[in-house]
């Protein structure tokens, strides 16, 4: 059996190994990052570590990178490298057989296949399932990905990323920034509570 904790992006749900996810928390306000590819959002100071965030419907080349104050930010390490993913929702967490899951069907289609790892029934549903591995160290997809726009002006993290928050919704990005940045650097048990 493998646990995957289930990530929604528009319309599409999807499966993210749990082996994987350190932690999940809610959307902070993030810098931005000169000449950034155009899915990568910036970094974060998490306890006194550099994230790099990125947004992760724009990666899978589905919706452009639009941030609001409901997103969640799932902090993944594949391979020992931590990176932040923009998801709009976390659903649940559950485990799958791994002879349930099936090779890709040819509803999906490049750049999407080139990160995933396969696809599961869920009832009615197909869930494809990520491989976080791909979405930082497959070089030839993310490339893929990332010349397809390159930002060349800088601007703020709401100028670029969440144009429609209002002031209220700006205060609590900020301070969600300022907590996480000023929370103690301890070792996080891997249990999580799901918004």
């Amino acid at each position: 059996m493998s646990s995957y904790l289930q990530i929604g992006l528009q319309s599409q749900d999807f499966g993210l190994p749990l082996e994987a996810v350190e932690e999940i928390l809610l959307l902070p306000e993030i810098a931005p990052l000169p000449d950034a590819p155009g899915d990568v959002v910036g970094i974060i100071d998490r306890r006194g570590q550099t994230l790099p965030v990125i947004h992760l419907a724009k990666r899978l080349h589905i919706a452009e990178p639009k941030c609001r104050v409901t997103d969640n930010l799932v902090v993944v390490n594949p391979e020992g490298f931590s990176v932040g993913l923009i998801v709009e929702r976390v659903s649940e967490i559950f485990e799958v057989a791994t002879d349930r899951i099936d090779l890709l069907p040819n509803i999906f289609s490049p750049p999407l296949t080139s990160f995933l790892s396969g696809v599961i029934r869920l009832g009615e549903k197909i869930l494809p399932l990520i491989d976080p591995s791909s979405l930082i160290r497959s070089p030839v997809a993310v490339q893929a990905v990332s010349t397809l726009e390159v930002r060349d002006n800088l601007g703020d993290f709401y100028s670029q990323f969440a144009p429609q928050a209002t002031p209220q919704e700006q205060a609590i990005f900020y301070q969600r920034r300022i907590n996480l940045s000023q929370q103690n650097s301890r070792k996080l048990k891997r249990s999580f509570l799901l918004p």
